[in-house]
């Protein structure tokens, strides 16, 4: 008869005996999803907020995965990873600057191991003027322009690192 070796088994019993009570715990009471705005302008965020109640994991910022998914119908979806906000898990939230007009789709999930919980959304970004973000200028490589606009920037300083 095969006897296990006292230190093996002394193994064992310690890893059960000593797992922390959160991690035993299948999935959080819920999780419910908030969206910003119905309507944003090209270049401001549109945010997807997430709120759990009774969180029950050990340590929510990287024990839990945030990730969504926005695209304009027949484009190819971006993908965007969403961050926890609060120390006990509670909140999440995940961010999406449209840069085109248009009615983008999405869909945000909330991943704790092997349980999830998915939410889809629809929101309409229009043109507007804010500038965009700030991009290398292909004509001239050492200047930059505003994404949205066109315009050039000009950084006016002194010190330069």
């Amino acid at each position: 008869m095969y006897r296990f070796p006292s230190s093996l088994l002394l193994g064992i019993v310690l890893s059960v005996l000593f797992v922390p009570y959160k991690s035993l715990s299948a999935a959080p009471a819920g999780v419910t999803f908030d969206q910003s705005a119905p309507e944003v302008i090209c270049y401001q965020f549109v945010e997807v907020t997430l709120r759990v109640d009774k969180p029950d994991v050990s340590n929510p910022f990287t024990d839990v995965t945030v990730e969504g998914q926005f695209a304009l119908p027949g484009a190819q979806p971006v993908s965007v990873d969403g961050f926890c906000d609060s120390a006990d898990g509670s909140l999440f939230r995940i961010r999406f600057m449209p840069t085109k007009a248009g009615d983008y789709d999405y869909s945000v999930t909330y991943r704790r191991g092997a349980h999830e919980v998915a939410h889809k959304g629809r929101f309409t970004a229009r043109k507007g003027n804010r500038p965009g973000l700030l991009r290398v200028d292909r004509e001239h490589p050492f200047h930059f322009i505003y994404e949205g606009t066109g315009e050039h920037f000009f950084w006016n300083s002194t010190t330069t690192y």
